[in-house]
């Protein structure tokens, strides 16, 4: 909910923490709508879906160091775990945590199913250009190896594949 603050002559609103961060997010959807449809304009589809890989994996290496920095992950499965989580749930997911599963299958082996994704339900809903899967796999590894580089990440189910998740296995 939006409150108006009453400053001299100007009526000026205060906007929630959920307000600005779906406003944020919206600012960087728009973003990368751009780039793409600009990128696939001038170069063709293949050269755009590189260009938003690198993207979401300098934007996931960012957040994951900042991440990591400020939770101190354990570099184990359960600390990969726990980091991907943050960053669907709490980075990208309007803190709605009911949205990702996780589990630690062995002691070198967890399972992280995105249950919904913000993605695949806005952008790509009307505009299925191209399978955000292999951007996925590229987005999730860079964000989990800032915590570990020898992590192994693998997308065992996605949505556009058909699958009603996006599932990873990682490995250490």
């Amino acid at each position: 909910m939006t409150e108006k603050e009453e400053t001299g002559p100007f009526n000026l609103p205060n906007l929630g923490w959920l307000e600005r961060y779906k406003r944020m997010y919206q600012a960087y959807d728009t973003a990368i709508k751009t780039v793409f449809a600009n990128e696939m304009e001038r170069s063709g589809k293949q050269d755009a879906v590189q260009l938003l890989i690198a993207i979401h994996q300098e934007v996931s290496k960012s957040l994951g160091e900042k991440l990591c920095e400020k939770f101190n992950y354990s570099p184990n499965i359960k600390g990969a775990l726990e980091l991907m989580w943050t960053y669907s749930c709490e980075v990208w997911g309007f803190g709605m945590n009911d949205t990702v599963d996780m589990y630690i299958e062995k002691e070198d082996r967890g399972i992280f199913t995105n249950k919904i994704c913000h993605y695949w339900e806005t952008w790509l809903k009307h505009r299925r250009e191209f399978s955000c899967d292999e951007n996925c796999i590229n987005e999730y590894t860079s964000l989990i190896r800032t915590l570990n580089p020898s992590y192994k990440l693998y997308m065992v189910k996605a949505f556009p594949r058909g699958d009603n998740c996006c599932q990873f296995v990682v490995e250490v």
